[in-house]
């Protein structure tokens, strides 16, 4: 009961909330249900810092939907020597994910608060618990961007080594924003897939067309629970998705699916990396 009380005080006041997720030590809001997550699954957020392990050192990592900064200090905590493009929208978690990250190098280290889209209509941010996602809105001063805008000032010579997305049902709207930079250096991408209403499916598919044309071979799927799914050739995608879901278009016994895309570049890194996930 007392337990309850003071949470609930913690909450009210807005308190935060200290944390070990992972191999790794968080500042949270009170109200964040990142360590029930873990705590449940234990390979939930685990696989980007197996990846990390593996990726170029002196490479860039883009963070698209940071949050409070638990996948990119995962990903530094297993190779300090990748650089960090980190992107969040909202206000709150934009400062979180700042004192999270206060010990990376500040020249290995770039922080925005924008919104990632190729849309030209005004956005906010609604959610609970540690989560938020994009809705259309007249009164919104949240500041967008595209992916093709946001890499634009990185150095030419430099190497993306991955793309990482997770906007809540929104990934195909950020990664179709840089299609000119997916096409020139051919990063990894890890995109979640989350259906929130029947035109999700076609708009995925977006990517999926998208990525094949860019020259993309492979898919590795895993669980929303972080179990390592299946992996298959890029082009047997659709089917798998069609598969399933419902008549309404939604995921049948996963919340999304999270799913790493390879071009012909990394697919060795690609498979060594679920190889070591599945070692976990």
């Amino acid at each position: 009961m007392i337990t309850r009380i003071f949470r609930l005080f913690r909450k009210l006041l807005q308190i935060p909330v200290r944390k070990k997720v992972g191999n790794t030590k968080l500042w949270l809001p009170p109200e964040h249900l990142l360590p029930i997550y873990k705590q449940k699954n234990r390979l939930y957020d685990q696989f980007l810092p197996v990846l990390a392990n593996r990726l170029p050192k002196n490479s860039i990592v883009v963070d698209v939907g940071a949050n409070i900064g638990d996948s990119c200090k995962g990903m530094y905590s297993s190779n300090s020597g990748l650089s960090f493009v980190c992107v969040e929208p909202d206000a709150k978690f934009f400062e979180y994910l700042k004192f999270n990250t206060r010990k990376i190098p500040k020249e290995n280290l770039f922080l925005y608060k924008l919104l990632v889209t190729e849309s030209s209509a005004s956005f906010k941010l609604v959610g609970k618990n540690g989560t938020k996602s994009m809705e259309v809105s007249n009164r919104s001063s949240i500041k967008t961007t595209t992916l093709d805008d946001l890499c634009a000032d990185l150095d030419v010579n430099s190497q993306i080594s991955l793309i990482k997305s997770d906007v809540d049902g929104f990934d195909f709207d950020v990664l179709l924003s840089g299609r000119s930079i997916i096409l020139k250096k051919q990063p990894l991408v890890f995109a979640e897939f989350s259906f929130i209403d029947s035109s999700s499916l076609d708009k995925y598919l977006g990517i999926v067309n998208f990525l094949i044309s860019a020259s993309y071979i492979s898919a590795y799927i895993f669980r929303n629970t972080g179990e390592f799914e299946c992996s298959m050739d890029l082009n047997q995608l659709e089917d798998f998705l069609r598969k399933n879901v419902n008549s309404s278009n939604l995921f049948v016994g996963v919340s999304y699916f999270d799913i790493l895309f390879s071009a012909n570049n990394f697919i060795h890194i690609a498979r060594l990396t679920v190889d070591d996930f599945k070692k976990l």
